[in-house]
């Protein structure tokens, strides 16, 4: 599903780009679109001309070279052409959730299962991890509780920080298409005590908490007490 809409975009970018330059650049690397609009400029300014904007879930390829900066400059990765150059915090190397679904499946549902189940017991809890494709793991706790299991799950997501957690998660939350308020969402970065980086988002009627921990960052929808 990806490769199509790689492809397709690409050629859309082609069409647009007019006087491409080429440029010495690193391999470039698949970004998707996680925001309704990002608009593509002819140079990595936020006032340089707009060329046009990609949409939710497209998928192009992108060179790191201008990352420092808060830019990435769209390749055709063939020739190593730049076709524009796009702010780098609407992009994540994932393929962007399904809105019409809800919770980890909406991304889950794009993926590609790898390996087995690995499951152990912690204190009397089964825990059970399955891993995906992209570096996505899903974390099944099974607790005993008043003589049934409370099943409680966490997504783990390799390579992204906080901040880029928390676009994945509000789209997790929101099935109501890309113009959804859920989509304004923006992320108040916090630190606790030991200075570990996390959000808290209780803004709408579901909870986002997303946590820096090794190699990534877990996203979890605790429930309301309210």
């Amino acid at each position: 599903m990806m490769n199509s809409k790689i492809a397709s975009t690409v050629f859309l970018l082609a069409l647009f780009a007019g006087a491409s330059v080429r440029a010495e650049l690193p391999p470039p690397e698949i970004r998707c679109v996680f925001d309704a609009a990002l608009e593509v400029r002819g140079q990595p300014e936020a006032e340089a001309p707009l060329s046009h904007s990609l949409g939710y879930g497209d998928c192009v390829h992108v060179s790191r070279a201008l990352a420092a900066t808060g830019w990435a400059a769209l390749v055709q990765p063939d020739t190593d052409t730049v076709l524009g150059y796009v702010r780098t915090d609407a992009l994540l190397p994932l393929p962007a959730p399904d809105l019409t679904r809800t919770g980890f499946d909406a991304l889950l549902s794009r993926l590609t299962p790898e390996g087995e189940p690995a499951q152990q017991d912690e204190d009397g809890i089964a825990v059970i991890r399955r891993p995906y494709s992209h570096g996505v793991t899903l974390v099944e706790r099974q607790i005993p509780f008043a003589g049934s299991v409370m099943i409680e799950q966490t997504l783990f997501v390799r390579g992204i920080d906080a901040a880029q957690g928390f676009l994945l998660a509000r789209a997790l939350v929101n099935q109501d298409g890309p113009a959804s308020p859920h989509m304004e969402r923006t992320p108040v970065i916090q630190k606790d005590e030991t200075g570990v980086r996390f959000v808290n988002d209780d803004s709408y009627w579901q909870i986002i908490v997303v946590r820096e921990v090794e190699g990534g960052v877990t996203i979890d929808f605790p429930e309301r007490a309210d």
